[in-house]
């Protein structure tokens, strides 16, 4: 069994999320992470935070 990588983090991730999609969402995630050289995890993460952001703004 290997050692764990990397400085311990103060926030893990633990939480799984699944997410059943159709293959042309999935290439627009894919065409969205190659164009902002970010992981699948970061650009539905600023995804999320941007709805979340626009509720607190003008409501439902």
């Amino acid at each position: 069994m290997s050692a764990k990588r990397g400085r311990p983090t103060s926030n893990p991730k633990k939480e799984y999320i699944v997410v059943r999609a159709t293959r042309q969402d999935k290439e627009l995630l894919k065409a969205c992470c190659q164009q902002l050289d970010q992981t699948q995890y970061e650009v539905v993460m600023d995804g999320i935070r941007m709805v979340y952001s626009n509720i607190q703004k003008f409501g439902k």
